[in-house]
């Protein structure tokens, strides 16, 4: 199997190539991506590693540096494309709003149109943030038929992108064979230093304040980033049965402020001595709270293995914390 990967010098995309070039019905991947500043050499270095370990995957994987909206020049030898290309930066959407509808929205028709003229499967990468918001008190959970409203310039671009692909199927007749990925705040290891995570460590580490928006009362759902890559490698290297939209949550729902005391915990310092409350500069368009319904993932992983990753969301927290003060 030939796999394409979009973005691949990312954070999700940079485990998402590591968990596959571990399976041997893997042929071959191509990595590409801009090389923007939320990206990282790991998988360039990869290819001209001389460790023994990963000697077997250079023959197996290659880069090129470029930006997808030129997609349409590439050779079709492939099977599966894996888009992970994508600003994700909400905070940076507010005000670079034409580099997230050139990658997220151009982008991803570029890449649609090209997968569907050559019979490739495409992966796509969403976000819940689609979905909008919920209130603190709603026990709800958002599902993949849920009316999308997004209220972020970030998110609405990624919803374009989802509407993106469906036009470039009309364009194709309907013969487009796609899965769209709505994914939860995803965390672990080469998380780029922007993201809330790696704020909140370098933070502790520099002895500065840890910024936390408004009174950090907004809850996200936290999502180890080697379970997506797992999820990943099992759509593309198994037979599953998919819905056209499917959520990727944990069930782990955490305040900002709740985070930030988890791992103090695990560092073994106290939150009050780093957490400093500023102003939201995202104002009212800063989402409350995301939660996504899991029974569409649960019947590809099943409900052991979503059981197994809420549980164990401390030792991946652990795990993250420990690859960060290792490797920064």
């Amino acid at each position: 199997m030939k796999v394409l990967v979009t973005g691949g010098c990312g954070f999700i995309g940079t485990n998402v190539v590591l968990r596959l070039l571990e399976e041997d019905s893997i042929e071959s991947i191509l990595v590409v991506d801009k090389m923007t500043y939320a990206s990282n050499d790991t998988v360039k270095k990869l290819i001209y590693s001389n460790e023994v370990y990963y000697r077997c995957y250079c023959s197996k994987l290659f880069f090129k540096e470029d930006d997808i909206l030129n997609i349409s020049s590439y050779n079709t030898d492939f099977d599966v494309c894996i888009h992970l290309a994508a600003e994700s930066h909400v905070d940076k959407s507010l005000h670079e709003l034409d580099n997230f509808l050139n990658t997220n929205v151009k982008g991803t028709y570029e890449v649609a149109k090209w997968c569907f003229k050559n019979n490739i499967k495409l992966l796509h990468f969403s976000t819940d943030e689609v979905y909008g918001h919920l209130e603190f008190e709603d026990e709800n959970r958002f599902e993949e038929d849920d009316m999308p409203a997004p209220r972020n310039p970030y998110a609405v671009s990624k919803l374009f992108a989802e509407q993106m692909i469906d036009l470039a199927n009309i364009q194709y007749n309907g013969k487009g064979c796609y899965t769209i990925l709505r994914p939860s705040n995803n965390f672990g290891e080469y998380q780029d230093k922007t993201k809330f995570i790696p704020v909140i460590l370098n933070s502790i580490k520099n002895k500065k304040g840890i910024p936390v928006y408004g009174k950090g009362e907004n809850q996200r759902e936290w999502l180890y980033v080697g379970a997506t890559a797992n999820i990943v490698c099992k759509l593309v290297t198994e037979e599953c049965e998919t819905k056209d939209i499917i959520n990727l949550g944990s069930g782990v729902d955490l305040s900002n402020v709740k985070l930030i005391e988890h791992i103090c915990e695990i560092i073994g310092t106290e939150p009050n001595e780093h957490i400093n409350f500023v102003e939201d500069p995202r104002g009212n368009m800063h989402d409350l709270k995301y939660a996504v319904d899991n029974h569409g993932l649960e019947c590809i992983v099943g409900e052991e293995y979503l059981n197994d990753l809420k549980l164990n969301f401390k030792l991946h927290l652990k795990e993250t914390i420990e690859w960060f003060q290792k490797n920064q």
